[in-house]
């Protein structure tokens, strides 16, 4: 199976792919909270890393 994330661009560290929640902010304010999102997650920093199609639903919601 090919690895679908390489490198954390920060740190250098493996990434793995999870499931995440990701809190949409604007400012402050927490806008939405977006549950089981999959990403790409730094096993060193916690740096995330998302799929240009994952982005763009999340902008959608």
């Amino acid at each position: 199976m090919p690895r679908r994330y390489h490198k954390c661009c920060f740190c250098e560290g493996d990434l793995s792919e999870r499931k995440i929640t990701v809190d949409y902010r604007w400012g402050e304010t927490l806008v939405t909270v977006i549950k089981n999102v999959p990403a790409g997650l730094c096993e060193v920093c916690g740096e995330q890393y998302f799929k240009a199609p994952i982005v763009k639903a999340m902008e959608r919601v």
